[in-house]
């Protein structure tokens, strides 16, 4: 006991304080499922703002979801080609009739139509020939019948009724030096059973109406040295004038004969015009084998020494063995895509080395200053600016030299047209701008929610790190030895 003499004993505590861990673990958790919750919060609005965006950048790129188009069936109503020969003969003769047609004479209309009431001039007062069609067009049946007048037959459900348009050459008998017009005349014409009868006599209508110039495929033009130009020459020669053998200007397998006999005396090549641009070629390099071009070839073909007349001829030429060779003649000039045709002036763009393709008639060999061609700046003072192109229309270069200077005083000229554009783009979209609204509003209601989410996080963080409190447990009382004495502390921790 002796050695225990003067040792200290370490001053036993009843109680410890232990920080509430029951507390901790229910924190975290919240924490935990708050910081969960708030991330997919964050994710929402990250895919909403996303959303937006793409749907913006579609719209403005031209892409919109638009119905589903119905497309209406064609009608499928056969044409009876029979009954329409029959309605077409009847009102050639039927117009030339009436036209020669004289007082006394009535019976001569009476297989085409029902005479009473016609009156009829005491002599003829024209002559007409060389009638045609020029039009034709079946009518549809009337979806109610209307009474009958008179003692003619029924129509039925089988007949059939064409509005015929018929042309001749008319004039007055009274005038034979006078030269003849031509003259269109409406024939309303039923077929019943197989059998036609005009419905009226016929009524003058004017001449159907003819389209605008008609814009050709053929964009540059081929000079006179080119070899493609020389073997439509030699072609040409052979099949009108027969100079030369045919068959040695035209590819293998390509059946094609001269006219015999030869109607004109010689021909000569004027103009030249293909769809391809030979400007970077040498003139006298051989073409590769296979290259196929699509030309229109205007000739002077001669009738007599003094006289001659203008041909068109739309060739296809083919090359093989360093030379051009024709391998067919197109039935119809080389015709522009819809989208150049739309887009098309009138007047194809020029190359180097050949001239632009005209789209009706040859031009001259001389070229001719073209006034677009000329600079803004090339104009003086004196000289007048021209205002408007040849053609019609506003000077595209001087439009666009008064785009330039109004830019000058624009210090940020593409911001307006940015502006133009997507109010346009906006406005041409109709209702795909309403997801794009909706989206906005999504947005912003997420962000809302984020912000006041995140603050209540960090306001009850905040809270709960100033709580300090300790919760005062009993320490067990200390196990004594076998002869009662309480367990001394070791001297090592003294």
């Amino acid at each position: 006991m002796s050695r225990f003499k003067g040792m200290k004993r370490k001053p036993r505590t009843d109680k410890v304080a232990v920080e509430g861990s029951e507390s901790q673990s229910e924190q975290a958790t919240w924490a935990r499922t708050q910081d969960r919750k708030t991330q997919l919060v964050r994710f929402g609005l990250f895919g909403a703002i996303g959303a937006g965006v793409l749907a913006l950048v579609l719209v403005l790129s031209g892409f919109t979801v638009s119905s589903p188009t119905v497309v209406k069936p064609k009608s499928t109503t056969s044409v009876n080609t029979a009954s329409q020969a029959q309605a077409e003969d009847l009102a050639q003769q039927f117009v030339v009739t009436w036209l020669q047609a004289k007082r006394g004479a009535e019976k001569s209309l009476a297989p085409y139509v029902r005479s009473e009431g016609i009156k009829l001039p005491a002599e003829a007062l024209f002559v007409a020939s060389d009638a045609r069609i020029a039009s034709v067009e079946l009518q549809q049946a009337p979806a109610k019948s209307a009474a009958a007048s008179g003692t003619g037959a029924p129509t039925t459900d089988k007949s059939e009724v064409y509005s015929v348009i018929v042309s001749a050459s008319v004039r007055q008998v009274s005038e034979p030096s006078e030269a003849a017009q031509r003259r269109f005349y409406s024939v309303p014409v039923v077929v019943n059973d197989g059998r036609a009868r005009a419905a009226s006599i016929p009524s003058p209508v004017p001449a159907p109406a003819t389209g605008p110039d008609v814009n050709l495929g053929y964009k540059y033009r081929i000079v006179a040295g080119h070899p493609s130009n020389t073997a439509v020459q030699q072609f040409l020669a052979a099949l009108t004038a027969g100079t030369g053998e045919i068959s040695r200007y035209i590819a293998p397998g390509t059946s094609l004969r001269a006219i015999s006999p030869a109607p004109y005396k010689s021909v000569k090549v004027v103009d030249l015009v293909s769809d391809r641009d030979f400007s970077g070629e040498a003139a006298d390099k051989a073409p590769a084998d296979g290259i196929k071009i699509r030309v229109l070839a205007t000739a002077e073909l001669s009738v007599t020494a003094t006289e001659s007349v203008t041909g068109q001829y739309p060739l296809t030429l083919t090359s093989r063995g360093g030379r051009w060779e024709v391998s067919a003649m197109d039935p119809s000039p080389l015709l522009p895509a819809p989208e150049q045709n739309a887009a098309a002036s009138g007047a194809p763009s020029t190359s180097v080395s050949t001239t632009p393709a005209s789209a009706t008639a040859p031009t001259s060999a001389t070229p001719s200053t073209d006034i677009h061609e000329r600079h803004p700046d090339e104009y003086s003072s004196t000289s007048p600016r021209p205002e408007h192109s040849p053609l019609g229309g506003r000077n595209p270069r001087m439009d666009q030299h008064q785009s330039h200077r109004n830019a000058r005083h624009d210090p940020n000229p593409h911001r307006h047209r940015r502006l133009r554009g997507v109010a346009f783009t906006a406005v041409k979209s109709r209702f795909s701008m309403a997801p794009i609204l909706l989206s906005g509003l999504v947005a912003g209601l997420l962000v809302w929610i984020v912000w006041n989410v995140t603050e209540v996080k960090d306001k009850v963080g905040s809270e709960l790190d100033s709580m300090g409190h300790s919760i005062v447990v009993d320490a067990p009382e200390p196990r004594a030895d076998l002869l009662g004495f309480p367990n001394l502390p070791d001297p090592h921790d003294i």
